[in-house]
């Protein structure tokens, strides 16, 4: 791994293709989901896995790292948090 620096992206509309065709693998490509989803009134996994399987196909090549940050409520569903971790997990895997 030849990543030196941290680069974060959180700017709301920030364009990750660009981004990862920037920073290669040169940086650790630091990509913050909207929290909303957890947020919402109906928790949707469906729409988490298709959000977090486009990231990382994006930044393939990339030194990528997913942090779910602001997190301010779950709708009092904990639950949800533990299911974003699990497809969070799986979706990494399978763009190992």
């Amino acid at each position: 791994m030849n990543a030196s620096v941290v680069c974060s992206l959180k700017r709301p509309g920030a364009d990750l293709r660009k981004s990862a065709e920037g920073l290669g693998d040169r940086y650790i490509f630091s990509y913050k989901p909207n929290p909303a989803a957890l947020a919402a009134e109906t928790w949707d996994p469906v729409t988490v896995r298709k959000g977090l399987r486009e990231a990382v196909q994006i930044a393939r090549g990339c030194v990528l790292e997913i942090i779910m940050k602001d997190t301010h409520t779950c709708r009092h569903q904990p639950q949800r948090i533990w299911d974003w971790v699990r497809i969070a997990k799986e979706v990494a895997g399978e763009g190992a």
